[in-house]
């Protein structure tokens, strides 16, 4: 992931200009009639205006989850960041295709519920109406990263924010895709919650509320499920080694060190990959 240049006059500069024709995107899709489609089957997008760390993909994954169980079919919406293909792509229910083909994300919500569908390209709006003709009836598309894609018609709006949603500034200054201003649209919040004292959850919740009223606020809380070993799959609730070694390669790695070190380990080194 890119790091932002900070707030500096050049950077000021350039998220201006950047959130000039953010603006001028965001008037299109309030003011023209028909700039949005609906792609045949209920629609619910889980994005950020954040990029990165805000925990949106186990969100739509725990949505996915709680769907299928009430009997639901669920097709994941998905862009693919970082994979090679450009091309739109379907994936059917348990069907074998290589990570590297669909991206990583896409790869994990695929693992994770093998029933699901998946349409992976940045023309969601075209992959859903491809989907609608093989989906029953009971049948709900989740977009992963959807909030900024705005082509897609949805019904529920969900945006995933970090500790402290209020302390960044627009790309390239700092990590924001979107004005906070623009969370008004969302029909729900969530944040994660800090274990940091000078970022208390009812601080960050009063103030979501203030901004944003008539918005349902959510907390979200990390919780260490377990250690588990990739060879046998067997978990435990300590690794078996005292000092091991970090390998980290999400967004806003900070929060997955700083569990581990919460857990009074040390480890012997740390990599992370952007």
């Amino acid at each position: 992931m890119l790091k932002p240049l900070g707030n500096s006059l050049p950077a000021q500069v350039a998220s201006h200009a950047y959130g000039a024709l953010v603006k001028l995107r965001t008037l299109y899709y309030d003011t023209v009639q028909n700039a949005t489609r609906d792609g045949g089957r209920p629609a619910i997008s889980v994005g950020c205006v954040h990029a990165g760390g805000t925990g949106k993909t186990p969100t739509a994954l725990l949505i996915a989850q709680t769907l299928a169980a009430e009997g639901y079919s669920i097709a994941f919406l998905s862009r693919g960041y970082g994979r090679p293909c450009k091309q739109n792509v379907i994936v059917a229910p348990r069907q074998q295709i290589d990570w590297e083909f669909i991206g990583d994300e896409p790869a994990l919500l695929h693992d994770a519920m093998p029933q699901a569908w998946l349409g992976i390209g940045a023309d969601r709006l075209k992959n859903a109406i491809k989907l609608s003709a093989q989906l029953p009836q009971k049948a709900v598309f989740i977009l992963d990263d959807g909030f900024s894609h705005r082509r897609l018609r949805r019904n529920l709006d969900i945006v995933c924010l970090p500790p402290d949603p209020f302390s960044d500034y627009l790309i390239p200054a700092g990590f924001l895709r979107e004005p906070l201003q623009n969370l008004k649209r969302a029909h729900a919040l969530t944040f994660i919650c800090s274990e940091s004292a000078e970022l208390p959850a009812d601080k960050n919740r009063d103030k979501l509320l203030q901004n944003f009223p008539g918005v349902k606020i959510l907390e979200l809380k990390e919780v260490i499920g377990g250690w588990v070993d990739l060879q046998t799959g067997q978990t435990a609730e300590r690794p078996p080694l005292k000092a091991p070694a970090l390998v980290c390669a999400i967004a806003r790695p900070e929060r997955f060190t700083g569990m581990v070190e919460r857990q009074g380990i040390k480890a012997a080194s740390i990599n992370i990959f952007n």
